[in-house]
Parts: structure tokens; C-alpha cells; sequence
């Protein structure tokens, strides 16, 4: 193999036979093993293809051993991806902390969760959407362990959430619906407490829940009975609990429900902070929430996924996406009217009187992009609008359709 970049602590043959190396569950499907025996690298087994022309292969070994900063992994997976061929997925296995496949939950007769299937990787905010009842709470709580799937898997960092729970919860931090609390605790003693069932301890415990008090602003309520609290505060002491041991994967059931917009604010932004190095998923029905900090959506309805998709992306089949709208003040109404109507294309399907000027929505008759032409139109008619823009779609208008096109009968889910 060519020169290592220093990034990567080693690369290292693993002679290990056939059947050990090429034959295992692990290596069959082409994914590496890892490990995290020390807290401040991976070591990571790759299975090597048998037909490369790798010296390594003809020396006899099938699999390499490496042992990479998580500080320095972008410079290790570049290394990789040139390095093998069979290595370009690499990155993306290596990267995916969450996979789901086909989970599903009943009760009695109720599917909640129907055939589920989705995978998280590092650095995504995963906006999990749904009307109520559609099986948001339910899919977290099988993602958590709390509840047992009646089919499918779920696995967190490679572990099936059933055969390995404990392995599964050290690495989440779970925010359920409702923030439950011990009431009769202090927001200090039950991060206290947090941090002890977590197996947190000394400096290490004392240095995250100070960090984590000034992060969410809890200094003030720390020695008040939990109880006592707005409902506010007791979301950020649950949310507190969550982000406490800096876990790999988060996963919050409606994480400001119950802030006001500055507070809201200050945990979307600590949601950013913290995105780029760890899987999140944010179970909402606020579509503002999704627009805020999310970089993908997945649309539930009557337990089944209906859309996967970016929330810009999602936005843009809106009807009403690229229609433009002109805001004029009155007296410069009739001649934008008469501007707009002079375009073939054009169709004012909005003309709202909102006090202080008039508001025209445009839509285009043959699809086309109408923002020059109104632009010019209006320009040449020596009207000058308060406001010209093109209209990017609203999630709300989308949700509504494929939710309700999903359910149209609005049943349980």
C-alpha cells in the first residue's frame, strides 16, 4: 500500500482464515467491524475483495485493520476511497449509525408502524413528520428499545436493538414525548442521577452536567424541585438528560414543545452544533421545526412512509411553488394590475388588500418562470413594487396533500 497519511494512527494486514474474515455476517455483506475499545479512535476491519491485485491479497491476507482519529476521519476515508476500489461505499457504512429494515409494531389488530425502512448516517438531522396518531412515537420508541418490534430490525452503531439493548442505549440520547421527569427531584440531582445510571464518573461527570447547565441555561432552577418548573424549563432538564453524555445519536420526540421563540431558537441552535458530528432525528408535527434545522424529512401517514426527501426539496412540489407575488403600494395598483395582465402567460389568482398596499400572486399559464418578465412589465410601466419575489413552496401546503391522500378517511395510525 502507498505511503499513510498521518491522519491514520495504522493500517494493518489481518491474517485471519476464510472463514473468520470472508464468511462472518459482518464481512459477507461487505461492511467493516468496528470497534471502540478505546474511546478516542476507531478501529475499524474492512474485508478486502479477493480478486483485487492487492500485494496484501497475495501475501495471503483478506482483511485490513484501521485505526482512525474520529477528529482526522474525512483525511482516513479519502485514503480508503483511493486506495480500493471496493472501499468507495466505505464512508457512507462507516458513516450510518442508524438502520432500520422493515420494522413494524401492532397492537391487536392496530398497525402503528407498518414496514418502516430508513438509515441515518453521521451529520444528518432527520425531521421525522406526521400528523397525530400517524406512528412518530412509536417508531422512536422501537428505535430506543422501549418498545419491541413484532417485525423487522432496528440497529444503532451495528447493534439489533433487541439482542443488544444495553450497547443500544449507551449510545442515545432520548428525549420521549412529554419530557417525563421525576417531579420531586432538583434539575442538579436528576442530571446527577442521569450521569450515575450512565456510568459517568468523576471529573468527567462534574465537567458534562456543567457544561451541560450552561449550555441549556439551567443555573437558575438548578436547586428547584422539578415539579415547580415551567413547562419550559422542563423541557430543557429533559432535553439536559439527553445531550448529557454527548451521545452519538440523538433522538427527540418534540423537543420544544412548550418553549417560547427565544428558547426555541436556543435549542435549534444547539441542534446545529452539535449535527455535523452526530445522527439526529427530531419527531415534530411543527413544520417550522423541520424548515429551522432538518436536512431531510421523512413524511409518516397511517404508519407508513409516504415521502423521504430534503425539506427544500419536499417545498418544491407545492402548487404554488415559483408563482411570483408583487406587493404595490394603492396608488400604483391599476397600472401593476395592467402590467400583469398584459403578459399572455400570466394570472393573478390572489389580489389582497392588506392596509397598507395591495399583494398580487401571480401563477403562470404554461409553467413558465414569470419573475423577469414581471420584473420588466412593471419596470416599463414605471411601476415600482414594495416587494417582487418568487413564491419557494410552502412544506404546510405538501404535507397537508400527501397526508391526507395517504389517509384520506383521517383514521388512527
Amino acid at each position: 500500500m502507498r505511503d499513510l497519511p498521518n491522519t491514520l494512527h495504522s493500517v494493518q494486514p489481518d491474517a485471519a482464515s476464510d472463514a473468520t474474515a470472508l464468511h462472518t455476517p459482518a464481512t459477507r455483506t461487505g461492511k467493516p467491524t468496528i470497534t471502540h475499545d478505546d474511546p478516542t479512535l476507531y478501529v475499524v476491519k474492512v474485508p478486502l475483495d479477493r480478486h483485487s491485485s492487492s500485494a496484501w491479497d497475495r501475501r495471503g491476507y483478506h482483511a485490513a485493520r484501521l485505526v482512525i482519529n474520529p477528529l482526522d476521519i474525512d483525511h482516513g476515508f479519502s485514503y480508503i476511497a483511493s486506495e480500493r476500489r471496493t472501499f468507495q461505499r466505505f464512508r457512507r457504512i462507516m458513516d450510518t449509525l442508524i438502520e432500520i429494515d422493515h420494522l413494524t409494531k401492532r397492537f391487536g389488530p392496530i398497525v402503528a408502524v407498518n414496514n418502516v425502512s430508513f438509515e441515518i448516517a453521521r451529520g444528518e438531522v432527520l425531521g421525522f413528520l406526521g400528523p397525530n396518531g400517524a406512528g412518530k412515537s412509536t417508531t422512536m420508541k422501537l428505535v430506543t428499545g422501549y418498545l419491541r418490534p413484532s417485525a423487522g430490525t432496528a440497529r444503532i452503531c451495528g447493534f439489533d436493538v433487541v439482542a443488544a439493548p444495553l450497547e443500544v442505549k449507551r449510545r442515545i440520547g432520548y428525549l420521549p414525548e412529554g419530557a417525563p421527569l421525576y417531579g420531586d427531584m432538583t434539575p442538579a440531582r436528576f442530571l446527577e442521577f442521569t450521569a450515575q445510571i450512565r456510568r459517568l464518573d468523576g471529573r468527567q461527570r462534574r465537567a458534562a452536567i456543567d457544561a451541560t447547565v450552561e449550555r441549556l441555561e439551567l443555573k437558575s432552577v438548578l436547586h428547584q424541585p422539578i415539579e415547580t418548573l415551567s413547562k419550559g424549563f422542563k423541557r430543557r432538564v429533559g432535553l439536559a438528560q439527553a445531550i448529557l453524555l454527548d451521545p452519538d445519536i440523538l433522538i427527540l420526540d418534540e423537543p420544544t414543545d412548550g418553549l417560547d421563540p427565544n428558547q426555541k431558537h436556543q435549542v435549534r441552535t444547539i441542534l446545529r452544533e452539535m449535527a455535523g458530528r452526530k445522527a439526529v432525528i427530531v419527531s415534530t408535527h411543527i413544520l417550522e421545526e423541520v424548515e429551522a434545522v432538518c436536512s431531510r424529512a421523512i413524511v409518516i401517514a397511517d404508519g407508513r412512509i409516504v415521502a423521504d426527501e430534503t425539506p427544500q426539496s419536499l417545498a418544491a412540489r407545492s402548487r404554488g411553488r415559483n408563482t411570483a407575488i408583487i406587493r404595490v403600494m394603492k396608488d400604483d395598483a391599476d397600472p401593476a394590475r395592467a402590467a400583469v395582465g398584459a403578459l399572455p402567460a400570466a394570472i393573478i389568482t390572489a389580489d389582497t388588500d392588506d392596509g397598507d398596499g395591495i399583494t398580487l400572486r401571480i401563477a403562470s399559464g404554461d409553467g413558465s418562470d414569470l419573475y423577469r418578465q414581471l420584473r420588466d412589465a412593471l419596470v416599463a410601466s414605471q411601476v415600482f413594487p414594495l416587494e417582487l419575489y418568487r413564491d419557494p413552496g410552502r412544506l404546510d401546503d405538501v404535507f397537508r396533500e400527501i397526508t391526507v391522500a395517504a389517509n384520506p378517511t383521517g383514521g388512527p395510525g
